[in-house]
């Protein structure tokens, strides 16, 4: 009778622990296995939603913008990334409307950054090109920064439904936090830039503790989708519509009423209500990412210089 509770017991436990490791992974597990799966290159979908009024002095003036951003990147080699947006972004803003279509690609040649922009209003492609500036944000500047992030969403979640994404199974992390809980990267890229660019930032009254304070205004809802057969990220969405607005326009206003007054604009006035402020990124492909320019996009650019 022992010996069968003893069996019965251990199979209880075994089953247990099975049970528990098909569930939902950890937060920690969630985020390490994401991270794991770096990108070389991608292509993905960007959407912006805003939904916005300002109203100052009994005055309330709307705006709306939608925009739509079909991306590629390719850093597989990182002396010469490639990459290429096409963007559609419609507004609504004082009883007018208006859509901008427009179309890039950059590219690395010859130790030239070249760029090729597509004007929207005479839809004729365009064509620039200046000396590649050494990059501070080196590889190990980047992993302190995605340190940072994992960090913050170590914070978040994980839900116990598996949600379809593009035909691919999903784990689902959400995250609520404030934006100055990635002030850190303040201190990672100063230390990357140089003691010549911090003191020129600090000289000029910006420093960490102040930009801390204006981030701790912004609400960030965040939801992370990873796949759940191999842990790469398949889309993230952004919601900062809960941002304290008010506290954010009480700081300015003490930090700069009067700098601000002196251009006729009493802050204190002012307030900005959110119906929507979204953003997400969907990945559709991710590592087998090429970036090649036309050749019709090539031949009929016009070559213009740019003064920096």
């Amino acid at each position: 009778m022992k010996k069968r509770f003893l069996v019965l017991a251990g199979t209880l436990a075994l089953s247990i622990g099975v049970l528990t490791g098909c569930g939902a992974p950890k937060p920690e597990e969630f985020v390490d296995k994401m991270m794991e799966n770096e990108m070389s290159s991608f292509a993905g979908n960007i959407n912006m939603d805003v939904d916005l009024t300002v109203n100052y002095q009994g005055m309330g003036i709307g705006l709306k913008a939608n925009g739509d951003m079909d991306v590629e990147v390719d850093s597989s080699d990182k002396d010469a990334p490639a990459s290429h947006v096409a963007m559609n972004l419609s507004y609504e803003a004082m009883g007018s409307s208006d859509t901008v279509k427009t179309e890039a690609y950059s590219i690395t040649e010859d130790g030239q950054l070249v760029a090729y922009a597509l004007e929207p209003e005479s839809n004729t492609w365009v064509k620039t090109s200046a000396e590649v500036q050494e990059n501070p944000l080196d590889e190990e500047t980047l992993n302190k920064i995605r340190e940072v992030s994992a960090d913050v969403l170590k914070t978040g979640e994980v839900q116990k439904d598996v949600v379809s994404v593009n035909g691919e199974d999903c784990w689902v992390l959400k995250v609520n936090t404030t934006a100055d809980a990635y002030s850190d990267v303040y201190d990672i890229l100063m230390d990357a830039a140089g003691d010549e660019a911090k003191e020129e930032l600090e000289g000029s009254g910006v420093d960490k503790s102040m930009i801390e304070s204006y981030l701790s205004y912004f609400n960030v809802d965040m939801t992370v989708y990873a796949s759940k057969k191999d842990g790469r990220c398949v889309k993230m969405e952004y919601d900062l519509a809960g941002s304290d607005t008010a506290g954010l326009l009480n700081q300015v206003n003490d930090d700069f009423g009067s700098t601000i007054a002196a251009l006729g604009v009493d802050v204190s006035n002012v307030s900005i209500d959110f119906d929507s402020l979204n953003f997400s990124i969907e990945f559709t492909e991710w590592n087998n990412v090429t970036v090649t320019v036309p050749d019709s996009v090539v031949e009929s650019a016009e070559e213009v210089s740019v003064n920096y």
